[in-house]
C-alpha cells in the first residue's frame, strides 16, 4: 500500500475523485500484495524440490 499511495493520491487530487474510491483502490492494492506474499511464503514452506514441474 505504501508504494501505491503516492500515485493514487496524486491522481485523486488531479481528478478530484471521491475519497471512498481512493480508499477502495488502496485497500485492493494491499490485499493483492498480501495474497502474493502469502503464496510466496507457502511455496517456500512446502519445501518442494527445485527444478521440478508437474509436467515432468
Amino acid at each position: 500500500m505504501r508504494k501505491a499511495a503516492p500515485d493514487v493520491l496524486a491522481t485523486a487530487r488531479a481528478q478530484r475523485r471521491d475519497p471512498a474510491e481512493d480508499l477502495r483502490l488502496l485497500i485492493a492494492e494491499e490485499v493483492t500484495g498480501r495474497d502474493a506474499a502469502t503464496r510466496r511464503f507457502r511455496r517456500h514452506s512446502a519445501n518442494f524440490p527445485t527444478g521440478k514441474t508437474l509436467a515432468s
